[in-house]
């Protein structure tokens, strides 16, 4: 009767045992810094290097967004920020997103400013992308307050124009190809 109760506790504990959330390291060495990725297994692999270990404390952060997807979020002025989005189960590290305001983790989407326009964005394909909002246009120019992803296909923008007092909600369809 012992040995099946020690069975039955290790099985339950095996069954909520959390797994290991993916995370970053970095090393530094004579000055200069480069970052790891660590994925669930223990698994590291290189997402960055020659970063001024000056910099590493002051300019950067990591955000883990589920999913296997992390951010490695560097300041860049004001108000700029870059991400280098990370796959942690295929170990593949993005070129830079400026200014992302929303992340869909599940299905890899982000939302992120380029230039006067709102953009969506396959994540690890940034070919395949869309233009949701020309949102500085004279007149007509609103300041987007909040973004959500309620599905990967549609997307939820609230912002204040400037010819209305309260804020206005826009319910965005997202097209994009695989």
């Amino acid at each position: 009767m012992k040995q099946l109760f020690a069975l039955v506790i290790t099985l339950f504990l095996v069954a909520n045992a959390e797994a290991a959330v993916p995370t970053v390291k970095w090393h530094c060495k004579q000055q200069l810094c480069s970052v790891y990725g660590i994925d669930a297994d223990g698994q590291q692999f290189l997402i960055d290097s020659k970063i001024p270990e000056l910099m590493k404390e002051s300019k950067y952060r990591f955000k883990y967004y589920g999913h296997n997807l992390g951010g490695l979020i560097s300041y860049c002025g004001s108000p700029c920020y870059e991400t280098q989005f990370i796959d942690f189960s295929n170990h593949e590290v993005t070129k830079g997103y400026y200014n992302v305001l929303a992340v869909q983790a599940e299905h890899q989407l982000v939302a992120y400013e380029g230039g006067n326009v709102l953009l969506v964005s396959r994540i690890f394909h940034p070919q395949h992308s869309m233009t949701v909002k020309d949102h500085v246009a004279g007149d007509s120019a609103s300041k987007i307050g909040k973004i959500k992803f309620l599905s990967d296909k549609r997307l939820l923008l609230v912002y204040q124009s400037v010819k209305q007092s309260k804020p206005a909600k826009e319910y965005v369809d997202i097209a994009l190809s695989n």
